[in-house]
């Protein structure tokens, strides 16, 4: 009996050891579905937030190299800024203040936006389209002030 229960035991620690080893399997594969989302997502090109704010999450749950999640975050946190940034150009080219077009065109220029980026139906971007209705406007104030004077 005692070599019964032995071998009763061996094949239930096997058993256990065996099972350890598929869920460290699983996690394995589960890891580098996450770490591939998360590259595929980092390469899109445009980047989209919303897949690249999925992908990160699911690599900080597969604990995926810390590196890599950092980098994918600075991504991030630069769409967020450019995307800020153009929703500031678009309130300010649609009240026409150019107090408020300069401030949008500094923050559009520092979050890295250039002439064609968000473009409208036509090509052109939005911080092009600012930086020629400030040139505009102006213009027209030195015009009226020659006027004046």
């Amino acid at each position: 009996q005692t070599a019964r229960a032995v071998e009763h035991a061996k094949a239930r620690a096997a058993a256990k050891d065996q099972s350890h080893l598929q869920q460290l399997q699983e996690e394995g594969r589960g890891r580098e579905r996450s770490l591939e989302k998360l590259r595929e997502a980092m390469a899109r090109e445009p980047l989209r937030t919303d897949e690249l704010s999925s992908a990160m999450e699911q690599a900080r749950e597969a604990d995926v190299d810390p590196a890599l999640l950092a980098e994918a975050e600075k991504l991030f946190d630069n769409i967020v800024q450019r995307e800020r940034a153009a929703l500031a150009l678009v309130q300010a080219l649609g009240s026409g203040m150019i107090k408020a077009l300069r401030e949008a065109i500094v923050q559009a220029q520092g979050a890295g936006l250039v002439a064609g980026d968000f473009p409208d139906a036509s090509g052109r971007g939005l911080l092009e389209k600012a930086l020629e209705m400030v040139s505009e406007e102006t213009a027209a104030a030195r015009q009226s002030l020659e006027k004046a004077g």
